[in-house]
Parts: structure tokens; C-alpha cells; sequence
């Protein structure tokens, strides 16, 4: 072995007690080392097939995992994120959506834009309007639920809308002049015109009275004033004309802020900001979650009788600041408008995103009177219907048409009535985003 060793020097084998002892069994008995080397065979056989059975149980093991986590992620998962989206949405006490159903704690941004009238001389002549589009005047607007009460027997909650406006001045101080119709005098005289045309020279007397001969249906005020401060009506005036009139606005003028006997102060959102007007009472959710703020009455009332069919009469949907979560992919999203007495339906536009976040778009229109039989029951009366993006308000707010702004995806007679207006998609188009797992409103 030292003979071993100084031939090879640098061999470390020769320097293991082992691997010494087989080698001088090996060279002593011959024999031994074929017995030595069909044991070391086995052996080596049996630490294979040890390692292939590790490794296939280890494979087996991983397609275990592999396939649980398949199944939890497909299958589970998804079941379990919508139970809880199922208990969470609902309108129970104590539910963070509840919460915020009944406070919305951030200011939501209520952009105004009004188009002032630059030819208003003209236009009384019988000239095409010219508008300038002047805005935006940014408001903060705060959305409460007031004078709540409930009944668990029907899953119900009643409650009172408030909503109150503060004003941000910027760019815009809201002391701008602008231009725009007389919202009385041509409520007015769109109403007796519509229905009773034969008393039109005791209205004309009446006008003249009551707003000291205006020489156009015009009136030119401040933003504050048009729309929040009020401009005052004077009703104390002596003649027969002008007090039938005035007794007739005080009996219907929702809008009037009274400030003494025969005088008062009309604005378009003044007696809206900070009251609890309207009345609603809704589903809370907690029996069905697919009824989660859905509308059951407005007014006490459980459906409207202005329109001329049940089916545009029936409140359909939530009133807009809730949905029920989990609707199908695809699916129309109806919701009822208190300010237009009517339900609308946001119908899918596609999938999209909104600040990474995988969202249905869902758009909203005034439909076509003109040629959709479903929207003929909205008709102001049976021989005359709004054309296509139109709506009249003379039903529920007063002799008002309302379109999307700047006439967006209206008929082109609109269009074209009016100089100054550029209807853009982008810009112009009502749409409502939905997070597409959840289906919980995003804007």
C-alpha cells in the first residue's frame, strides 16, 4: 500500500481506511470481488429505484397542490369572493356599505355649464339662438339619507334625499353675467299656449305686470342668482291679470323662496340645495342582495301615473347611488331619476379600464320617441313625441326639454336650431362604469 501510495501521491482515495480494505480484500481474495461487485450493483439498483420513487411522489404530491390550487382558484375562490360581496352589499345596519349609503363621506365634483345667449334681441326677431358655453362653476355636492326608518318584516328602509351644494370659486366667481330664457315667463306661456291659447291676451297683460313689460323672453342675472340666490318675482301688483297669475305660481311654485307676503325668489336649484325633499323607500338587500336599493316607492306613491303605460309608470332599479353587486355581465342597468320622474336603462357598451382597474362601460340616452314603440309612453301627448335624444319635463317639472349636453346623439334638427354647440363623445356621452368582478359602481 506504500508502494500505492508513492505511485500516486496525490490520490486522496487511497488515503480512505475503506476504500484501502476493499481494495487488499480485492487483491487477497479474487473471489470476493465479484461478490463485491454484484452487491455494490444491487445496491446502487435499490438507491435508484429509492430516488425514481421519491421523485414520482414528489411529482404526484406537487400535481396534488397543483390541482387544489387550480380548483381554489377557479372554482373556490370566485365562490368565496362573491359570498362576500353577497353579504356585504346588502343595506344592513352595521355594514360599511350601509354606511356609506347613508353619508357618501366625500364631496362628489358637480360641475355646472350654461350657455349664454348672445343675440337675445335677435333671436326675439326670429333669428337662430348664438351660445357661448360658459362654466365649468365647480361645486362640492354632499349626498345624505335623513329621517330613516325601517321595516326588517319586509326588508325595507324609508328615508328622506338631501343634497346640499357648496360652491368653489375659482376662475368662475359665480358673479358672471349671463343670458338665458326666462324660466317663468316661458313656462308660462308655453303652458297657456299648450292648453288654454284662448286666454293668451290676459297672460301677455299679466307678464307685463308682474315683470314691467319685458321686451324679451329673456332675463339676464348672475349665475348665483339664476341658480342658487334667486331673483326676485314681485306678485304685489294691483290688476286682475297679474294676480290670477301670480295666485296660480304661488299654488304650484315648488321652487319659490319666500321672502314676504306677495314676494318672492325663483331659482333653478335654490330650494333644492340643503332640503329633504324627496321621499323614498327601498330594499335593504339583506333577504335577497339582488334587491339591494331597488325602489318599492317614491312619495308614498308605489308607482308613477303620468305616463301613459304601467310599464314607464313602474319604478325600476335603485334611485342611482347604489346597485346591487354581482349583475350579469352584459345585462341592462335600469335606475329610477326622481328629477325626471322616469326610470333609464344604461345599456353594456363593452369592457374597458379605468385606472388599471378592468371595468363595463354601460351608457345612458333619452331613446327615440319618434321610432321606438317602448319609448312612445314618454310621448308629451299622443299626436306629439320628442324626436331622438329628447325628453319633455312638462309632466313632471315643468314645460322643460332635456337632452345630453350640447345635443349629443340627438336628431339633427336639434343640432342645427342652435349656432355655438359641439356635440364630442368624449366629452358629451352619460356612461356609468361597473368593476367587472364585484360590479360595483366606479364612476
Amino acid at each position: 500500500m506504500v508502494i500505492l501510495n508513492d505511485i500516486f501521491p496525490d490520490s486522496q482515495w487511497f488515503k480512505r481506511r475503506d476504500n484501502i480494505r476493499n481494495l487488499i480484500c480485492c487483491l487477497c481474495c479474487p473471489k470476493l470481488t465479484v461478490l463485491l461487485a454484484v452487491y455494490k450493483k444491487a445496491h446502487l439498483q435499490r438507491v435508484d429505484i429509492r430516488k425514481m420513487q421519491f421523485h414520482a411522489r414528489l411529482a404526484l404530491a406537487c400535481g396534488v397542490i397543483l390541482t387544489c390550487i387550480t380548483i381554489f382558484g377557479w372554482v373556490a375562490f370566485p365562490n368565496l369572493i362573491k359570498s362576500k360581496i353577497k353579504t356585504g352589499v346588502s343595506l344592513k345596519p352595521g355594514n360599511e356599505i350601509r354606511e356609506m349609503y347613508m353619508k357618501i363621506p366625500f364631496a362628489i365634483d358637480f360641475n355646472i355649464y350654461v350657455f349664454n345667449i348672445t343675440n337675445p334681441n335677435q333671436v326675439a326677431k326670429g333669428q337662430t339662438p348664438i351660445v357661448q358655453e360658459v362654466g365649468p362653476f365647480v361645486f362640492e355636492e354632499w349626498r345624505s339619507k335623513v329621517f330613516v326608518s325601517e321595516d326588517e318584516a319586509d326588508d325595507t328602509m324609508t328615508f328622506f334625499s338631501k343634497e346640499t351644494f357648496i360652491f368653489k370659486p375659482g376662475t368662475l366667481t359665480g358673479n358672471e353675467v349671463l343670458t338665458i330664457p326666462h324660466p317663468l315667463i316661458v313656462a308660462i306661456l308655453l303652458t297657456v299656449m299648450r292648453d288654454k291659447p284662448s286666454a293668451m291676451n290676459l297672460i301677455n297683460k299679466a307678464m307685463n305686470s308682474i315683470f314691467k313689460n319685458p321686451q324679451t323672453p329673456f332675463m339676464t342675472a348672475t349665475f348665483r342668482e339664476i341658480f342658487f340666490d334667486g331673483v326676485i318675482v314681485n306678485c304685489s301688483v294691483p290688476d286682475f291679470a297679474g294676480k290670477a297669475v301670480c295666485t296660480q305660481l304661488k299654488t304650484e311654485g315648488k321652487d319659490f323662496q319666500y321672502i314676504e307676503d306677495n314676494v318672492f325668489k325663483f331659482s333653478l336649484l335654490g330650494s333644492k340645495n340643503a332640503s329633504a325633499s324627496n321621499k323614498f323607500k327601498v330594499k335593504r338587500g339583506v333577504k335577497d342582495y339582488r334587491e339591494t336599493g331597488k325602489v318599492v316607492e317614491y312619495n308614498d306613491m308605489p308607482e308613477l301615473n303620468i305616463w301613459t303605460t304601467k310599464e314607464c309608470n313602474q319604478f325600476r332599479g335603485t334611485e342611482g347611488t347604489i346597485f346591487p353587486g354581482l349583475i350579469p355581465h352584459g345585462s341592462d342597468i335600469p335606475s329610477f331619476g326622481a328629477m325626471l320622474c322616469r326610470s333609464m336603462i344604461a345599456k353594456f357598451s363593452g369592457d374597458s379600464k379605468y385606472n388599471g382597474i378592468p371595468v363595463s362601460r354601460y351608457t345612458l340616452d333619452f331613446g327615440d320617441q319618434s321610432s321606438n314603440e317602448e319609448d312612445k309612453c314618454y310621448c308629451p301627448a299622443p299626436d306629439e313625441c320628442m324626436k331622438k335624444g329628447a325628453f319633455d319635463l312638462r309632466k313632471c317639472s315643468g314645460p322643460i326639454v332635456a337632452t345630453m349636453p350640447h345635443f349629443y346623439n340627438s336628431d339633427p334638427v336639434y343640432i342645427n336650431g342652435v349656432k355655438g354647440i359641439n356635440p364630442e363623445k368624449d366629452k358629451h356621452e352619460l356612461y356609468l362604469l361597473f368593476e367587472t368582478v364585484s360590479k360595483y359602481s366606479t364612476v
